[in-house]
């Protein structure tokens, strides 16, 4: 009988430390679960606003501390640009891909680059200093070229 009671003592003992153990994880597994928008360490600009970010996205020129502002769609993730599309644009990838064509076809705005290869991506956002993107911050904090302006979101 005693036997028995020390081996379920020795298997709850077991199932606490799992547990534990899975507490521990969130912090170290979803660290990287945050989306930073990011430019050139080069570039003058420390941060830019909602609207302007919007403005950028949508193709329209925005000038900040006399530096023009062009943006890169990072289509290395499905996510981040899911992220991207709800909490900078607002709008669906069918609906923002609608409007760009649009305004590409009716204003002869150009069509914002899209990178789907990292190093291709950091190699544009490199070329001109005030170039942004949006990436991981995991990602941006692995590249001493690249500074971070804005938090664009964070997962709860």
């Amino acid at each position: 009988m005693e036997r028995c009671i020390s081996m379920k003592l020795r298997g709850l003992s077991g199932i606490f430390c799992c547990f534990f153990a899975l507490l521990s994880l969130p912090t170290t597994a979803f660290a990287h679960h945050q989306v930073v928008l990011v430019t050139n360490s080069s570039c003058p600009i420390d941060t830019v606003s909602s609207l302007e970010l919007r403005k950028i996205y949508f193709g329209i020129k925005v000038k900040h501390d006399n530096a023009q502002i062009k943006g890169i769609h990072n289509l290395t993730n499905d996510q981040l640009d899911t992220i991207f599309l709800q909490t900078v644009v607002a709008m669906s990838s069918k609906s923002y891909q609608r409007r760009l064509l649009a305004q590409s076809l009716n204003i002869g705005r150009p069509r914002i680059a899209k990178f789907s290869d990292i190093e291709t991506l950091l190699t544009e956002l490199r070329k001109i200093p005030c170039n942004v993107t949006y990436m991981w911050e995991n990602k941006a904090n692995e590249f001493d070229d690249l500074k971070i302006i804005k938090w664009l979101w964070q997962q709860n």
